[in-house]
């Protein structure tokens, strides 16, 4: 026995202590691969293979119970992969590969089954979690979620419990808005892995919550794992989208640490000098949160700091929205005669001030 086989023994042992080799094509994918790998090589078939290793090949449990029609409307209008389907109705891939190629596709007839509130139920929770498959070994309860092809608005759903298999394409309108809640409507199941890697792996992404110069309702971050850069990279070229584009369509906007050099900010805090080499920056402007944003990234305390690295100095100026509410208090406090009519002396303090800002908010 050379050393492929005696680590494919070793592995099966763990698995058949009583060398008793069961469901092979259920087992783990890498093993079931090269168990089938090192047979073809050898020339043999599956069983003759596991008995020279010494093992007792055992197929009676492989599953025969499944409507074939309704694999069909599977296979042909649904995003399917053929081997998690075996494994999931517990039946050999081989098995429903020959049973495809024989059958006639042409009119296949309709077929959908209804599901128990109890069902329902679980399949709801399944749907809550934003999983497309769900399987409880305990209970021998496996579910699977499948988005029609070239139509993200049309779905199957398969739920086996034990030897009961249904099969529903005609989903009730309770599962249909869990599913629009969730987004499963808009996003296929490669979408969903990554926008949960986005929103629960730790550390992966940053978000940064101040509000971006662009005005939509995308979340603006930082991607910190080279490991879901490139998943993301991955699926939009599946998608025929550059990274941009794709990561819109999940929500985010992905920034550039390094979009922000030191000639683009001094550029940037140039249009806010004046003559005395002060940057002055009005509050609601979204330059001022575009500002804010690149120095608290960049680790400095204030903006103060930041804008002397510069080589400028800094000054703050007040925002219009508060010297407005300012000015209005002082008007009705001070100056209202009748009704909304005021009276303000032409040589007023109050009329100078005024008129000194409205220049300021005109040049600055």
């Amino acid at each position: 026995m050379n050393g492929i086989d005696s680590r494919i023994t070793i592995k099966l042992k763990k698995l058949y202590p009583n060398k008793k080799a069961e469901n092979i094509s259920q087992m783990d994918k890498s093993l079931y691969l090269e168990i089938s790998k090192r047979r073809k090589e050898k020339k043999l078939k599956l069983k003759d293979y596991l008995e020279s290793l010494g093992f007792v090949y055992d197929n009676v449990n492989i599953n025969t119970n499944y409507n074939i029609r309704a694999i069909q409307k599977l296979y042909r209008d649904y995003e399917v992969n053929m081997s998690e389907l075996a494994r999931i109705i517990e039946t050999a891939k081989q098995n429903l590969d020959q049973k495809l190629k024989i059958k006639n596709f042409n009119n296949i007839s309709h077929i959908s089954d209804n599901f128990t509130n109890e069902e329902l139920e679980l399949i709801i929770n399944v749907i809550n979690l934003m999983e497309h498959y769900y399987e409880n070994k305990s209970k021998n309860i496996r579910i699977k979620i499948y988005h029609v092809l070239n139509n993200t608005d049309k779905f199957a759903i398969l739920y086996k419990e034990n030897n009961k298999i249904k099969y529903c394409f005609d989903l009730p309108e309770v599962l249909i808005k869990e599913i629009e809640k969730v987004k499963f409507n808009k996003y296929r199941e490669q979408d969903i892995e990554i926008l949960k890697l986005i929103n629960f792996q730790d550390g992966a992404i940053e978000i940064v919550n101040d509000e971006y110069e662009e005005n939509d309702e995308l979340t603006s971050i930082y991607i910190n794992n080279n490991k879901l850069r490139n998943k993301i990279i991955t699926r939009a070229n599946k998608l025929n989208l550059n990274l941009e584009d794709y990561t819109n369509f999940l929500g985010y906007r992905i920034l550039n640490r390094r979009k922000y050099t030191d000639g683009y900010i001094k550029e940037l805090l140039e249009q806010y000098k004046l003559d005395n080499n002060i940057i002055k920056i009005p509050i609601e402007s979204n330059d001022y949160i575009r500002i804010f944003r690149i120095a608290k990234t960049r680790g400095y305390k204030g903006l103060e700091e930041f804008v002397t690295t510069y080589g400028f100095k800094y000054e703050r100026l007040i925002g219009t929205i508060d010297i407005n509410e300012k000015y209005k208090n002082i008007i009705e406090q001070r100056y209202i005669v009748e009704n909304t009519n005021i009276y303000i002396n032409s040589s007023d303090l109050f009329i100078i001030g005024l008129l000194h800002f409205a220049i300021k908010m005109v040049w600055f």
